[in-house]
């Protein structure tokens, strides 16, 4: 019998010891590899050479969703939950852990699929870039948690980080600023939320003493419509300045010099109406519901279609107070602004 002939001795100790082979796939399943495919493997070798961790990556992160998914799912119908899933979540988990399933089966099963896709984005294909950045928005698309919408983009991001790790290493000979890039990319998409020291866990002594009275008292600017209808002017119409009495604030010393603050309040409310009507905020007008939100998140945008510009009489600068069942207590209107007609 000839050497080709003989059987391999992993062969023999997997078929006396089916539970050793069983292992052999575990281990490969695990650590990103696939069922062996000459073809593969060769072109693996040709163009990625020892630069393959992001295939690996890829591989790992589409093994990783339906398990990420289905304790998650678990998690959401278990009485333990440490926050509140919407029916919607539990559903989109439901079906990432079926669709998670179909994908790691054919990750390990067929390793050319996995090779065509990563090899598309290394060389930097358009329609291949284009399609892995539409798919980081599908998650916050999909989820209305948070929590949900960074964990499976955190999910997505694990081949980049795989392949920044292997550019960052195999590239010795590179400068260090160059070098330097794919590090802080691997840092920065491993750690959730991070941004760079002294901010990374909140700006210290930004805190609000809530006091637990009997009232409640709101300041700021309120439109009145010719009806007598009044609305809050919500800070999220000063793009890109949108922190809750931020601008109010810069504006009081300078008053002298730019004139009072009641008028650039129509104007920029004039610019904005058109967005505003749509249900749209201004900082939303060429992404949509996708936009990076502002400063001070307005979850709850006012309903403005009763005040459109034309019907606006006044600007009004108020104190209103109110006690624990939500009656009105108390009034004090600091400055009264008629609005010019037009």
């Amino acid at each position: 019998m000839s050497q080709a002939e003989r059987p391999h001795k992993r062969d023999i100790f997997a078929s006396v010891y089916p539970s050793a082979q069983m292992r052999e796939v575990a281990c490969r399943f695990v650590s990103g590899n696939a069922v062996p495919d000459p073809i593969a493997e060769r072109e693996v070798s040709d163009r990625l050479g020892r630069s393959a961790a992001g295939l690996y990556a890829l591989r790992i992160a589409m093994r990783l969703l339906p398990l990420l998914s289905f304790l998650l799912f678990v998690l959401a119908l278990s009485p333990f939950a440490p926050f509140k899933f919407t029916r919607n979540d539990i559903i989109v988990l439901g079906c990432a852990t079926i669709a998670g399933c179909v994908l790691a089966y054919a990750s390990y099963r067929f390793p050319r699929f996995t090779v065509r896709i990563y090899l598309a984005l290394w060389n930097l294909r358009p329609i291949a870039l284009a399609a892995y950045f539409l798919l980081l928005l599908v998650p916050p698309a999909l989820f209305d948690a948070v929590v949900l919408k960074r964990a499976f983009d955190g999910l997505l991001l694990i081949p980049m980080v795989g392949t920044a790790w292997a550019m960052y290493r195999g590239f010795p000979a590179s400068p260090w600023l160059a070098r330097s890039f794919p590090l802080v990319f691997v840092v920065m998409a491993a750690v959730p939320g991070f941004i760079f020291p002294p901010y990374y866990q909140g700006i210290a002594g930004w805190t609000a003493d809530v006091n637990p009275g009997e009232t409640v008292t709101l300041e700021g600017y309120q439109f009145v419509n010719d009806a007598g209808q009044r609305i809050w002017v919500s800070h999220t119409l000063f793009a890109p300045v949108t922190q809750a009495g931020r601008f109010a604030f810069a504006w009081s010393d300078k008053e002298s010099n730019i004139g009072p603050i009641s008028p650039f309040i129509m104007k920029a409310y004039r610019r904005a109406y058109p967005l505003l009507k749509t249900g749209y905020m201004p900082y939303q007008r060429y992404f949509g519901r996708f936009a990076y939100p502002p400063h001070t998140y307005a979850t709850n945008p006012p309903d403005y279609s009763a005040f459109p510009p034309d019907r606006i009489v006044s600007i009004q600068q108020v104190s209103l107070t109110y006690d624990r069942a939500h009656k009105l207590v108390a009034q004090r209107i600091y400055s009264d602004y008629e609005v010019p007609k037009p």
